[in-house]
């Protein structure tokens, strides 16, 4: 039998997940606002199905989190990656002593998809998202799910004021040009 979910944990799980935007948690769980304020206020008793789901979004975050630390350490080996599964949040060391925190984002609103950030509202900014086989925003050519590099401060983009979409997997040339100002 599924152990209930206290107030505490609901509370938790949200700041933990990082899903800060209410209609993007709710979507998620697929309740509704009013649903989710009196379950976070304590009025209404959890579900156990949500309290399943919502520990098992709180679980694959971390998963997706850890995985994407891994890629980022296997292709910046010489750099420290460490991953923090407390907060979710990457800090990857370069060799110059300079490091970069990469936060988790929670989930975007279209595809509720894992999403991390680095160096937010900055010239260095870098969004990273994972696309599973079911993103509706993948492009039909990409075949694989993974993490991809969506944003950066790319050479490329410096016209696109930024903002274009740039499904780059995840390698040494590419983190190199997006975090070139910490080596």
């Amino acid at each position: 039998m599924m152990k209930p979910m206290s107030l505490e944990e609901y509370r938790a799980a949200k700041a933990r997940s990082c899903i800060s935007v209410a209609d993007n948690w709710c979507a998620v769980f697929r309740i509704t606002k009013d649903q989710d304020k009196a379950y976070s206020s304590g009025r209404t008793e959890i579900p156990a199905e949500l309290a399943e789901g919502v520990r098992n979004v709180v679980t694959k975050l971390s998963n997706y989190g850890r995985a994407l630390s891994d890629i980022i350490r296997a292709a910046l080996r010489a750099c420290t990656v460490d991953f923090n599964g407390n907060t979710g949040a990457i800090t990857i060391t370069f060799p110059s002593a300079k490091s970069v925190r990469i936060d988790c984002d929670g989930v975007d609103t279209v595809n509720l998809a894992p999403v991390y950030v680095a160096a937010r509202g900055t010239l260095n900014e870098a969004v990273f998202i994972y696309f599973g086989e079911d993103s509706q925003a993948k492009p039909m050519y990409i075949k694989e799910s993974g993490w991809f590099l969506w944003r950066g401060n790319f050479t490329e983009s410096r016209n696109a004021g930024r903002i274009r979409n740039y499904f780059n997997t995840i390698d040494e040339p590419i983190l190199s040009m997006a975090f070139r100002s910490y080596a």
